[in-house]
Protein backbone atom coordinates (compact mmCIF):
# COMPACT_ATOMS: atom_id res chain seq x y z
CA UNK A 1 0.00 0.00 0.00
CA UNK A 2 1.25 3.00 -1.04
CA UNK A 3 0.39 6.47 0.84
CA UNK A 4 1.68 9.89 -0.31
CA UNK A 5 3.69 12.26 1.70
CA UNK A 6 0.67 14.55 1.42
CA UNK A 7 -1.87 12.26 2.70
CA UNK A 8 0.48 10.95 5.51
CA UNK A 9 0.99 14.50 6.66
CA UNK A 10 -2.61 15.45 6.96
CA UNK A 11 -3.59 12.31 8.70
CA UNK A 12 -0.70 12.78 11.41
CA UNK A 13 -1.28 16.39 11.63
CA UNK A 14 -4.56 15.37 12.63
CA UNK A 15 -4.09 12.94 14.48
CA UNK A 16 -1.55 15.61 16.47
CA UNK A 17 -4.35 18.28 16.77
CA UNK A 18 -6.92 15.92 18.52
CA UNK A 19 -3.93 14.73 21.27
CA UNK A 20 -3.43 17.79 22.01
CA UNK A 21 -6.88 18.90 22.09
CA UNK A 22 -7.24 15.35 24.32
CA UNK A 23 -4.59 17.12 26.46
CA UNK A 24 -5.75 20.58 27.05
CA UNK A 25 -8.93 19.12 28.19
CA UNK A 26 -7.71 16.58 30.08
CA UNK A 27 -4.96 19.27 31.98
CA UNK A 28 -8.03 21.53 32.10
CA UNK A 29 -10.33 18.87 34.37
CA UNK A 30 -7.10 18.27 36.27
CA UNK A 31 -6.62 21.39 37.08
CA UNK A 32 -10.12 22.27 38.21
CA UNK A 33 -10.18 19.42 40.51
CA UNK A 34 -7.22 20.71 42.16
CA UNK A 35 -8.63 23.83 42.57
CA UNK A 36 -11.66 22.43 43.84
CA UNK A 37 -10.03 20.27 46.39
CA UNK A 38 -8.17 23.53 47.29
CA UNK A 39 -11.15 25.15 47.81
CA UNK A 40 -12.73 22.21 50.23
CA UNK A 41 -10.03 22.61 52.20
CA UNK A 42 -9.96 26.05 52.70
CA UNK A 43 -13.88 25.73 53.48
CA UNK A 44 -12.99 22.98 56.08
CA UNK A 45 -10.48 24.96 58.00
CA UNK A 46 -12.38 28.02 58.21
CA UNK A 47 -15.05 26.39 61.05
CA UNK A 48 -11.79 25.39 63.16
CA UNK A 49 -10.77 27.48 66.26
CA UNK A 50 -8.32 30.33 65.33
CA UNK A 51 -4.88 29.67 67.05
CA UNK A 52 -4.42 32.30 70.23
CA UNK A 53 -2.35 35.36 69.63
CA UNK A 54 -0.55 37.05 72.38
CA UNK A 55 -2.55 39.65 73.39
CA UNK A 56 -0.85 43.37 74.54
CA UNK A 57 -0.10 44.60 77.25
CA UNK A 58 -2.42 47.89 77.75
CA UNK A 59 -1.58 50.23 80.89
CA UNK A 60 -4.62 52.89 81.57
CA UNK A 61 -3.37 56.56 81.36
CA UNK A 62 -2.39 58.25 84.52
CA UNK A 63 -4.41 61.44 83.21
CA UNK A 64 -7.24 62.08 81.22
CA UNK A 65 -4.90 63.63 78.40
CA UNK A 66 -2.56 60.93 78.23
CA UNK A 67 -3.09 58.05 75.87
CA UNK A 68 -2.51 54.61 77.42
CA UNK A 69 0.50 52.87 77.05
CA UNK A 70 0.64 49.63 74.74
CA UNK A 71 3.63 47.34 74.55
CA UNK A 72 3.08 45.10 72.33
CA UNK A 73 3.75 41.44 72.18
CA UNK A 74 5.37 39.60 69.32
CA UNK A 75 3.37 39.00 66.17
CA UNK A 76 -0.05 40.89 68.01
CA UNK A 77 -1.85 41.84 65.08
CA UNK A 78 -3.48 45.05 65.51
CA UNK A 79 -7.07 44.06 66.44
CA UNK A 80 -10.34 46.36 67.77
CA UNK A 81 -8.97 46.09 71.27
CA UNK A 82 -5.37 47.91 70.29
CA UNK A 83 -7.08 50.87 68.89
CA UNK A 84 -10.21 51.01 71.47
CA UNK A 85 -8.26 52.67 74.14
CA UNK A 86 -6.64 55.64 71.46
CA UNK A 87 -9.92 56.91 70.65
CA UNK A 88 -9.84 60.81 70.87
CA UNK A 89 -6.05 60.74 70.87
CA UNK A 90 -3.73 62.28 68.09
CA UNK A 91 -2.26 60.77 65.69
CA UNK A 92 0.06 61.82 63.25
CA UNK A 93 -0.65 60.89 59.08
CA UNK A 94 2.31 60.58 57.20
CA UNK A 95 1.59 59.34 53.21
CA UNK A 96 1.76 60.37 49.67
CA UNK A 97 -0.44 63.68 50.26
CA UNK A 98 1.74 64.76 52.66
CA UNK A 99 1.10 64.46 56.68
CA UNK A 100 -1.33 65.92 59.20
CA UNK A 101 -2.53 65.46 62.32
CA UNK A 102 -5.76 63.60 62.71
CA UNK A 103 -7.88 62.27 65.46
CA UNK A 104 -9.48 58.63 65.80
CA UNK A 105 -13.12 59.60 66.53
CA UNK A 106 -14.51 56.14 66.71
CA UNK A 107 -13.75 52.88 66.25
CA UNK A 108 -17.23 51.48 64.30
CA UNK A 109 -18.62 48.19 63.55
CA UNK A 110 -18.16 46.78 60.19
CA UNK A 111 -22.33 46.34 58.91
CA UNK A 112 -21.56 42.43 57.53
CA UNK A 113 -19.50 41.80 60.90
CA UNK A 114 -20.51 40.71 64.22
CA UNK A 115 -21.05 43.88 66.54
CA UNK A 116 -18.15 43.86 68.71
CA UNK A 117 -15.93 41.63 66.27
CA UNK A 118 -11.81 42.13 67.39
CA UNK A 119 -10.72 41.35 63.81
CA UNK A 120 -13.73 43.57 61.51
CA UNK A 121 -14.08 47.18 62.27
CA UNK A 122 -13.63 50.81 61.14
CA UNK A 123 -11.51 53.56 62.15
CA UNK A 124 -13.05 56.77 61.55
CA UNK A 125 -10.37 59.98 61.79
CA UNK A 126 -10.70 63.51 61.92
CA UNK A 127 -8.26 66.26 60.56
CA UNK A 128 -8.47 69.63 59.99
CA UNK A 129 -10.02 70.60 56.79
CA UNK A 130 -7.33 72.39 55.18
CA UNK A 131 -5.61 68.75 55.04
CA UNK A 132 -6.58 67.71 51.90
CA UNK A 133 -5.46 64.44 51.76
CA UNK A 134 -6.16 62.04 48.92
CA UNK A 135 -6.83 58.00 49.28
CA UNK A 136 -3.51 55.84 49.90
CA UNK A 137 -1.21 54.03 52.18
CA UNK A 138 -0.45 56.32 55.27
CA UNK A 139 1.95 55.59 58.43
CA UNK A 140 -0.23 56.39 61.39
CA UNK A 141 1.51 57.12 64.62
CA UNK A 142 0.63 58.18 67.90
CA UNK A 143 3.46 57.28 70.73
CA UNK A 144 3.88 53.91 71.10
CA UNK A 145 1.14 52.81 68.59
CA UNK A 146 2.56 53.25 64.78
CA UNK A 147 1.33 51.33 61.51
CA UNK A 148 0.62 51.58 58.01
CA UNK A 149 -2.62 51.24 56.56
CA UNK A 150 -5.36 52.55 53.87
CA UNK A 151 -6.67 55.21 54.31
CA UNK A 152 -9.85 56.73 52.50
CA UNK A 153 -10.94 60.30 52.94
CA UNK A 154 -15.00 59.45 53.64
CA UNK A 155 -16.41 63.02 53.59
CA UNK A 156 -15.88 66.74 54.55
CA UNK A 157 -18.23 68.91 56.77
CA UNK A 158 -17.88 72.85 57.47
CA UNK A 159 -14.94 72.07 61.04
CA UNK A 160 -12.94 68.51 59.89
CA UNK A 161 -12.70 66.36 57.25
CA UNK A 162 -12.98 62.53 57.54
CA UNK A 163 -11.11 59.64 57.06
CA UNK A 164 -11.70 56.11 57.20
CA UNK A 165 -9.52 52.86 57.60
CA UNK A 166 -11.08 49.29 57.31
CA UNK A 167 -9.68 46.35 59.01
CA UNK A 168 -11.40 43.28 57.88
CA UNK A 169 -8.98 40.33 58.69
CA UNK A 170 -10.92 37.09 57.90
Amino acid sequence: MSVSRRRLLKSAGGLLLGAALAKVEMADALGRNARQKALARWRSRRGTTPVATPAPIITPPTTPTQPPVITPAVGVPLVRSTWSPFVSSSFQMTGPGGNTSAVLQQVADLPWAAAGDENRFSLLFSAPTASAMPQGIYQLQSGVLSTALFVVPVEQVTTARHYEAVINRI
